[in-house]
C-alpha cells in the first residue's frame, strides 16, 4: 500500500468516526423525544451512548496522531 492510499483509508476512518457520533447521539435525541421510556432506562441509555461517543472521540484522536505521523514520514510504502 503506498503512502496516498494509507493516508486515504486513515482519513475515511475519521470521517466514519465522526459519522459515527453524529449518528448515535441523533438517536439518542430521538429516544428522549419520542419514546416513553423510564427516566432510568433512558439515563443508562444516555450512558451508553456517551460511552460510545466518548470511545469514538479516542479512536478518532489515535487516527489523527497516525495521519499525522505517516503524512511526516519518509516511508512511501507500507
Amino acid at each position: 500500500m503506498t503512502k496516498d492510499e494509507l493516508l486515504q483509508k486513515i482519513n475515511e476512518g475519521i470521517r466514519t468516526e465522526e459519522s459515527a457520533t453524529s449518528v448515535y447521539l441523533a438517536h439518542l435525541d430521538a429516544i428522549v423525544e419520542r419514546s416513553s421510556l423510564e427516566p432510568e432506562k433512558i439515563e443508562k441509555l444516555r450512558q451508553g451512548i456517551g460511552h460510545l461517543v466518548a470511545e469514538n472521540k479516542k479512536h478518532k484522536a489515535i487516527l489523527e496522531n497516525l495521519l499525522f505521523r505517516v503524512q511526516t514520514g519518509d516511508v512511501d510504502v507500507y
